[in-house]
């Protein structure tokens, strides 16, 4: 693996660390503080773009599927899930059943792409 590979993989870990660490904040906001669903909505969706980096808008208007293969990294893919998650829970909290399905759907559909584009990927290890 070349030194500019590595400094990739690094950064696209550094991200991955960070969004965990939004979205350990944002879960606690939204079951523990006064916080407003749209509130933690927005903050979710900021971390996400900063997940996602410039593609953002992109890759939100792409299948889930050419969205994964595009990102190129499972892990990455995998916490944009869960962020997607934290969104539709605090559209649920809000009461917004439509938008939090919707983005429930989407969460379940990147993790089947990542099983489907890297089978043999362990999220834990």
């Amino acid at each position: 693996m070349s030194i500019r590979r590595n400094d990739q993989e690094d950064h696209i870990l550094r991200l991955i660390r960070q969004a965990a660490e939004a979205l350990r904040r944002l879960r606690e906001r939204l079951t523990h503080s006064a916080t407003s669903p749209d509130a933690v909505r927005h903050e979710a969706a900021a971390a996400a773009d900063a997940l996602l980096g410039p593609e953002a808008p992109l890759l939100r208007r792409l299948d889930p599927r050419s969205a994964a293969r595009l990102l190129g990294h499972p892990g990455q893919v995998r916490m944009w899930a869960e962020l997607l998650e934290a969104q539709g829970d605090a559209a649920r909290a809000a009461l917004d059943l439509e938008a939090a399905g919707a983005l429930g759907a989407r969460a379940k559909a990147l993790r089947e792409a990542v099983a489907e584009l890297w089978p043999d990927d362990d999220p834990v290890g």
